[in-house]
């Protein structure tokens, strides 16, 4: 299946009980806070093929985002509340460029599929064309 992965292409549990389990191991067996309220909006990026959010804090954890679940809460260094983790609105057209790019597996590596924020389709474009040994 060769697309820009999210949490469902990658695992079997919902993204809640599979962040709940890392959650009890990093945070030393204290309970998930409850996903609501928020704590305001978290955007999603993709990295190597797949789309993630970074922990707005800067502790450097980042989580494989769902579509069934858009929420994030961080793991690592214990954020108190759930984040609501948004897609860009051309993600479309933001996967559709990056799929042109060669990889061996989607997201195993896929070094060369990545985005972010504020880059554009026509940014993304530009790079395929300065770099035709990536593309397919």
């Amino acid at each position: 299946m060769d697309k820009i992965m999210v949490h469902e292409d990658w695992w079997q549990t919902p993204l809640r009980a599979h962040v709940s389990t890392f959650w009890r191991i990093q945070q030393r067996g204290k309970p998930l806070p409850p996903c609501t309220p928020t704590s305001g909006t978290v955007k999603a990026v993709v990295n190597h093929g797949r789309w993630v959010v970074e922990c707005p804090n800067g502790c450097g954890d980042a989580l494989c985002v769902s579509d069934a679940a858009r929420c994030y809460i961080c793991c690592n260094c214990g954020g108190k509340t759930w984040y609501h983790v948004a897609f860009p609105r051309n993600r479309k057209g933001i996967e559709t460029v990056l799929l042109q790019r060669k990889a061996q597996h989607p997201f195993m590596n896929a070094p060369t599929r990545n985005w972010m924020v504020g880059e554009t389709v026509k940014d993304l474009e530009a790079e395929n064309a300065l770099h035709p040994e990536a593309v397919r």
